[in-house]
């Protein structure tokens, strides 16, 4: 998203968390569980898919998915 005065802001890649200004504690529940796969499926790394357990990599891999797609108005065939 770009705001009002140009600035490019990063939304959600759907692992943040609200934190309070005064406290900085988090405000907010988890929304995510062991076991529980959450996300868009088409942007998601394999590991992320098959449950494993995932770093950073998975969030460069759905960035290389989000500028492909940008780039190429379309996602990957990433199946064959």
């Amino acid at each position: 998203m770009v705001t009002g005065d140009g600035r490019v802001k990063i939304l959600d890649f759907g692992l943040a968390k609200l934190v309070g200004r005064e406290t900085g504690e988090a405000e907010t529940e988890l929304l995510t569980r062991e076991g529980l796969v959450m996300g868009t499926v088409p942007y998601m790394s394999p590991e992320q898919v098959q449950g494993q357990a995932v770093d950073h990599r998975s969030d460069i891999f759905s960035l290389g998915i989000l500028l492909y797609g940008g780039r190429c108005a379309t996602i990957p065939d990433i199946e064959s």
